[in-house]
């Protein structure tokens, strides 16, 4: 698509938003004024918008030039049927609707580029505005992505159709502004972990997993009760069509998507449907397994399944059977994939399935189309096309009005809440302003005369160097001794490392205080024990030593003491040497590393040596490097710091993100790692593990940690009394429990009994 489309998209972007806007408040369903997602690119795959921004479609009542016997198309309905052609088997090319909340992450995360927002513009609302440079075919291009609460745009540019110095960034991002008639001016978002905020912004609406109703219709049928009253017959056409599509699951005990389906107490049926495609999870919601009643004739318990799907698998049993979706009475119902089976068969015997589409007018057309062929033969390659199909069926339903308007609602509340915060990060910068841990990334303009590499040049609006001089001063002070006039001992080791005091000074008022007072040892108060008691109230001390023995006031004196310390290196105990190094690097340059590894001890030390900045810029990456890969890594580092503050506030997080994610911390190796006193912070919790996985995993780091007998059960005497037996297999109790030796016999008995008939105990 040429970059003359994109400028026109970005002029038309303010009455756009309007137009949908108002469409929605007003609540009409008119094509002409539904809303559209907007994305120019070269090619749909680069793009990273959806299929049907590109089709211009023309929604009407109007029946398919193709005559269908599958389907009856009442008012309101659209239809999609092929001419009755077999597919060719050689066709495998079925892809899933490209979605634009993956643009970002496919484009932009990790790469260099620059990100903007405009906090409240009239008639738009709050935007937010990505912008980087890329290189195609030897030419300059800027790549954006618009986002507002209604609208979405997405392509290249050429330089050139820009009113703008290409060579000044800002000039840039007003041009934009003023090219989209913005009354209020961009403004630079930054924030340490913008790129993570963004991507959960923009992805807050990506499915991963759908549900899929699926009914079976059998001939001289024309009513949902009809339908819904279907039983289910093993082998028969409909549950072969349902074992090409997926797996039959017990519900009992399922971790996977359950799409609203009860994995505890067969409340929705014993078995389901289930798959995974392209990373999608599906979960049908299948008639004939959904319990049934004789006596309710509205089958309540499958219609309110079927009934809240957007998306429904029809399967006509046989040649004489048809579907009206008039016929299923639902508000939430918007696209319905029919499948009928034909008397025909294939040379090798394998049925034939002829499938046609009929979805809400409202609904925009979804690939893949079936205006060549519509009878497939069973097989993967009909699996696959059938799959795509419901797939992006669903995609597509969530533009329909019902449900974009939603969906634009929720992303008004969220991008109003992203800009205020940018807002009010910002002004706490100006406060800061000379110890900012994030610096802005090189603008490097292509045709310059210099190389064009946006990624390695240090060129920027205005010449400062500030990447090169970071990085010297880094080698210089940090590894080299004869260009520093103060050098400490770190660590039990005594490390040696070496810093200037003025520098240091002035990044730090206790250092100063310290450098001040002459005190030669420093000790920042740590928790190393591995016991199981409580950690003892934080008392923060300084071990000060003189050659004089004597103490003296923090004023008076003060160039005495630095007479009497002279050159004598500095102790400094209870921090870790790499946890120091980064600390230093930090005073003398500005940056430093923050990984998992480190950000405890610096969180900490940051709080210790009074460096505000340093310390919130750990508290907001430890939010976004949370993995149940190093939760346990995290829980041992941050009870060696339990008397800081800033440990204490991390622990809180932590533990939060464990209450969601046991399991598989429960699973991982390092939980055997934990200490004593951690097993039992995170074991009596709340945790969302299932009481068999908890079992495992005590036995696991007891069989690890402890003795065999008394002492074991001494330990984890605190955290059994919480494990529910009654929720383990009969199974399970017998061959793991029980030979255990944790629980008592008696324990044992009640937990079998009550799995026999849980009526018999009290609630």
């Amino acid at each position: 698509m040429a970059s003359d489309d994109v400028m026109e998209q970005l002029r038309d972007f303010k009455q756009s938003c309007i137009q949908t806007r108002d469409s929605l408040v007003a609540g009409h369903e008119d094509v002409a004024t539904s809303p559209r997602k907007v994305s120019h690119c070269h090619n749909l795959e680069d793009a990273g918008g959806r299929w049907d921004s590109y089709f211009h479609y023309p929604f009407s009542n109007t029946p398919s030039p193709v005559a269908c016997e599958l389907v009856e198309v009442p008012e309101g309905f659209r239809e999609e049927c092929g001419p009755a052609k077999r597919w060719p088997d050689s066709e495998t090319d079925f892809a899933l609707t490209p979605l634009e909340e993956k643009t970002y992450r496919n484009l932009f995360y990790h790469t260099e580029h620059w990100n903007y927002y405009v906090e409240d513009e009239p008639y738009v609302g709050p935007c937010v505005l990505s912008i980087k440079q890329e290189a195609q075919e030897t030419r300059a291009l800027f790549r954006v992505i618009v986002r507002s609460p209604d609208y979405f745009v997405h392509g290249l540019l050429l330089p050139s159709n820009l009113s703008a110095n290409r060579y000044d960034k800002d000039d840039i991002v007003s041009s934009l502004g003023k090219l989209m008639n913005f009354s209020s001016l961009f403004k630079f978002a930054d924030k340490p972990d913008i790129e993570d905020e963004i991507l959960k912004l923009d992805e807050t609406f990506l499915k991963n997993s759908i549900k899929v109703g699926a009914l079976l219709v059998r001939p001289g049928q024309s009513s949902e009760e009809d339908m819904l009253k279907n039983l289910h017959v093993p082998g028969g056409p409909f549950d072969q069509l349902l074992t090409l599509l997926g797996d039959r699951v017990a519900l009992k005990g399922f971790h996977g998507f359950l799409g609203g389906l009860d994995p505890h107490n067969d409340l929705t049926g014993k078995e389901s449907v289930f798959t995974e495609f392209e990373g999608i999870e599906i979960m049908f919601h299948v008639s004939t397994l959904l319990p049934y009643s004789n006596s309710d004739i509205q089958q309540v318990n499958r219609k309110r399944h079927i009934g809240n799907d957007i998306t429904c698998l029809v399967f006509l049993e046989g040649p004489d059977c048809h579907f009206n979706p008039l016929w299923i009475r639902s508000h939430f119902l918007h696209s319905f994939i029919v499948v009928q089976l034909l008397s025909e068969t294939t040379n090798e015997g394998l049925p034939l399935y002829r499938v046609s589409t009929i979805s809400r007018n409202l609904v925009p057309p979804f690939s893949p189309q079936l205006k060549h062929y519509d009878i497939f033969p069973a097989g993967p390659g009909f699996r696959n096309f059938l799959l795509t199909k419901i797939i992006n069926s669903d995609r597509a339903c969530y533009d329909a009005p019902k449900f974009l308007r939603l969906t634009c609602r929720t992303r008004l509340q969220l991008l109003s809440e992203f800009v205020s915060t940018l807002s009010d990060e910002a002004d706490l910068q100006k406060k800061y302003l000379s110890r900012r841990c994030v610096r802005r990334g090189s603008w490097i303009p292509f045709g310059a005369s210099r190389p064009p590499s946006s990624f390695f040049d240090s060129v920027r609006d205005s010449y400062d160097n500030s990447d090169r001089l970071a990085d010297d001063l880094t080698v210089a002070l940090c590894t080299k001794n004869e260009f520093t006039d103060t050098t400490f001992l770190v660590g039990h080791n005594r490390v040696p490392m070496y810093g200037v005091k003025a520098i240091l000074a002035c990044r730090s008022r206790v250092m100063c205080r310290l450098f001040a007072e002459g005190s030669q040892q420093w000790n920042m108060p740590s928790c190393s024990r591995r016991s199981s008691s409580p950690p003892p109230t934080p008392r923060y001390t300084i071990k000060k030593r003189h050659s004089t023995g004597q103490p003296f006031e923090y004023m008076a004196g003060c160039d005495e003491a630095r007479q009497q310390s002279g050159n004598e290196p500095y102790v400094v105990e209870n921090i870790e040497e790499t946890v120091f190094r980064e600390l230093l690097c930090y005073f003398m340059t500005g940056s430093c590393n923050i990984h998992p590894l480190n950000i405890v001890g610096l969180a900490c030390a940051a709080e210790y040596f009074d460096v505000p900045d340093l310390r919130q810029a750990c508290l907001d990456h430890l939010i976004c490097c949370l993995s149940s890969d190093i939760l346990c890594q995290l829980l041992n580092q941050l009870e060696k710091y339990l008397t800081c503050q800033t440990a204490k506030s991390m622990l809180i997080t932590v533990l939060q993100y464990a209450d969601g994610n046991a399991e598989r911390m429960l699973m991982s190796r390092g939980f055997l790692d934990l200490s004593e006193h951690m097993l039992l912070v995170v074991m009596q919790r709340n945790i969302q593990a299932s009481e068999i996985v908890k079992i495992r995993a005590l036995l696991a780091w007891a069989e690890l940690n402890t003795s065999e007998g008394a002492n074991r059960h001494k330990i984890l005497q605190p955290v059994l009394k919480n494990i529910q037996l009654q929720f383990i297999s009969a199974q399970d109790l017998m061959k793991i429990v029980v030979p255990s030796g944790l629980f008592q016999a008696d324990k044992v008995m009640e937990a079998l009994a009550y799995q026999a008939n849980p009526d018999s105990f009290d609630s």
